[in-house]
């Protein structure tokens, strides 16, 4: 399916001649004019070809290639004209490129026309986009009316007015058209109870079966909680008890939803008068997805790397359901049918991964798409999945389960994370839900900071910066691109980075204390194993030391002769773990039930400071290496510990302020004092200490709210239609 299909262009009566509404601005697309205030703006001939084929498409991106043939028509012209036309518009508008509130460059795709625009047509029945208050849901597209009879278009326009107007009445009405039409429409949030930013780790939007509602996690980013919106309200409701979820999902019959929280899987129930508190299900680790296989039993993922496990939905001990290959896990289930499910395999990252159907009773795998994650079934017989950040459909043999033909792209742009989590959703009526990828989210801009909080930008350009690590002057970083995540070095001081590795995916780089060698986490063969790299020899990487389990590098002694790393046990999750590099002897330093972060050795080597859940939210606590005595050192969260040069004060991250504690050991016993606020810095991500400043990573739009979602009725009807 093509971004541009006529077919799906605004829904302009064909004996209409529109004229268009947007900002201060009014085109007359008949007569090929542009106003503003009753003046004449003047636009070269191209030029104002382009601005209105991307208004007919306002909301969709229009490829570079389709707007040249548009302008251009049978002409041959570079890009370098097309960017020079586009300029002219924005030139004309008003509009900053770098802060459009016209025209958005979408980074190798396109141009997108996203300004709201209102509509004028010699046509009597009232108009889905006369919709007077801002928040409410304005229908973006529905097809060019082909042979349709006057009392189907009566039926939907009015109704879907209605709907947008908030009356359930409506809503009922639309079900009752015909359903061979599909019907765009914007859903907008106030910013209160917007989707939480940055927030990609997992979906956070599911729809019911009836399609008549949706749940997502929202509200403040470091308190989201679910919210429940019924189509025909504006308002979404904030279903209580529900603090901390993700990944929600609903139950056959709608009345429920199940989510993760607080290291347990839980339902709360949506429907009825009296709702009630959610019911705990069973314990879990983070979880990673869960689907309904039937009324009585949940499929779900419980952590990153293990197999997909069955639990009772009225809850219980949950047992396996399928078992993972070596080196590769399983994440975000969806059912296929009542013996299938299907499955993002997982083993290194995107690239590698695979969506699957796999049957319960035998655990035989079906490949459908490769190169592909978080895999959705959709009615007739389809299967969604991602892939480079777009949203692909195949038909599924419905007794082998086989794909039919090739994939086709159907959605581009659809927000994804590095886990492969996508942002979209899907009725068992056919609606789509999605929200659009803003790779300006994503982007995290570096900065020095100095100890009053006083910050200069870093010359490197923004990028989706991971994880870093300071050395001096040096600087290494992981990158998020293309659904991995790569290890990249540089210079504090220089813009110019390096790329180091370009499979798998790397993580949590450490320097040696003489700056010249590299560790770092990489999945590269399944399993993360910890990896080392001599930067200045040309060798490649090679394993560190074998593990059993994934691990990842914390920091080294001063000596260099120590190690602190994390290694993840099936039973105890992420422990804390000294390696010696004289010996090869490993030691056990701090194993919880809770997960262990981040370790880093105070200069003097007597203690390590890292990250645990055991409490049931990230704080920042030190252990003795002697006596393993520990305290905990944050209050109400804290992230990212870091050591003064002389090993007394710790320093961490707590919301966008970062804090400092004195450490010291008395009668045996680790004792921290109060933590004091060193300084805040807005959208701040994570620091590193370098000398006595530090080394910020902050965000570069990602704390902007989330404040549109996109709705398509009917969406399945369409790729009857286009998909074959």
């Amino acid at each position: 399916m093509q971004d541009h299909d006529p077919a799906r262009t605004l829904a302009f009566h064909p004996s209409a001649q529109p004229v268009v509404y947007f900002g201060p601005f009014r085109l007359d697309i008949a007569d090929g004019m542009l106003s503003r205030d009753g003046q004449e703006v003047r636009l070269p001939p191209r030029a104002l070809a382009i601005l209105q084929h991307l208004v007919e498409r306002a909301g969709l991106v229009v490829s570079k290639q389709a707007l040249m043939d548009a302008a251009w028509k049978d002409a041959h012209v570079s890009e370098t004209s097309l960017t020079e036309a586009v300029g002219l518009v924005r030139q004309a508008l008003g509009d900053d490129s770098q802060k459009p509130e016209y025209i958005q460059t979408v980074h190798r795709r396109g141009y997108r026309f996203i300004a709201p625009i209102s509509r004028e047509e010699p046509f009597a029945t009232p108009h889905l986009h006369e919709i007077p208050r801002a928040q409410d849901s304005a229908i973006a597209q529905m097809p060019a009316p082909v042979r349709m009879r006057p009392r189907s278009i009566a039926a939907i326009v009015v109704a879907a007015m209605l709907v947008a107007l908030g009356g359930r009445w409506a809503w009922m009405e639309w079900r009752s058209a015909p359903h061979d039409r599909v019907v765009r429409a914007n859903v907008a949030f106030p910013a209160e109870q917007a989707p939480v930013p940055s927030l990609n780790a997992h979906p956070v939007v599911a729809l019911s079966p009836n399609g008549e509602r949706f749940v997502y996690v929202g509200g403040p980013p470091g308190n989201p909680r679910l919210f429940l919106r019924e189509m025909n309200r504006f308002e979404a409701v904030a279903l209580a008890g529900t603090e901390g979820a993700h990944g929600p999902f609903f139950s056959p019959d709608g009345d429920w939803v199940a989510f993760f929280a607080g290291g347990s899987l839980r339902k709360v129930r949506v429907t009825g008068e009296d709702r009630g508190a959610p019911q705990v299900l069973c314990a879990t680790e983070p979880g990673v997805g869960g689907t309904w296989l039937s009324s009585n039993e949940i499929v779900f993922a419980p952590n990153w790397r293990g197999p997909l496990m069955r639990v009772a939905a009225s809850g219980g001990n949950p047992s396996v359901a399928v078992t993972q290959h070596e080196g590769k896990a399983y994440r975000w289930p969806d059912r296929l049918d009542d013996h299938t499910i299907l499955a993002t395999r997982w083993r290194a990252s995107a690239d590698d991964a695979a969506v699957v159907a796999i049957s319960l009773p035998s655990g035989a795998e079906q490949v459908i798409a490769e190169r592909a994650t978080f895999g959705r079934y959709a009615p007739g017989g389809y299967v969604l999945f991602l892939r480079g950040g777009d949203l692909y459909t195949v038909r599924v043999d419905p007794s082998t389960h086989r794909a039919q033909g090739s994939p086709a792209r159907v959605v581009p742009a659809v927000m994804t994370g590095m886990t492969g989590a996508a942002q979209f959703a899907i009725s068992p009526s056919g609606s789509l839900l999605y929200i659009d990828d803003v790779p300006e989210r994503s982007q995290r801009t570096l900065a020095r900071v100095d100890q009053r909080g006083g910050a200069v930008d870093l010359p490197i350009a923004p990028r989706a910066f991971r994880y870093l690590a300071v050395c001096g002057d040096r600087l290494a970083a992981t990158i998020f691109a293309g659904g991995h995540t790569d290890l990249w070095i540089g210079h504090l001081g220089r813009a110019a980075m390096t790329q180091l590795t370009r499979e798998g995916s790397a993580f949590e780089p450490v320097w040696s204390p003489d700056c010249r060698t590299l560790e770092f986490s990489w999945n590269r063969t399944g399993v993360a194993n910890i990896y080392t790299m001599a930067i200045e020899s040309g060798e490649a990487p090679r394993v560190l030391f074998e593990s059993s389990f994934s691990s990842a590098p914390g920091s080294w002694s001063a000596d260099g002769q120590w190690l602190a790393y994390t290694e993840r046990h099936p039973e105890t999750s992420g422990d804390v773990w000294l390696w010696d590099r004289m010996t090869g002897h490993r030691r056990l330093i701090v194993a919880t039930p809770g997960t262990e972060l981040l370790p880093t050795l105070s200069p003097d080597g007597r203690y390590v400071a890292y990250e645990s859940n055991a409490s049931g939210m990230f704080e920042v606590e030190v252990a003795s290496i002697e006596t393993g005595a520990r305290v905990q050192v944050s209050v109400r969260g804290g992230t990212w510990p870091s050591w003064s040069p002389d090993g007394r004060e710790l320093f961490f991250l707590h919301d966008s302020s970062v804090m400092r504690a004195a450490v010291e050991t008395r009668d045996g016993q680790v004792v921290a004092t109060d933590p004091v606020t060193l300084f805040t810095q807005r959208d701040i991500i994570l620091f590193e200490r370098s000398g006595d400043q530090f080394v910020s990573l902050r965000q570069t739009a990602g704390a902007v709210p989330l404040t549109r979602m996109n709705l398509v009725l009917n969406w399945v009807s369409e790729l009857d239609r286009n998909v074959h």
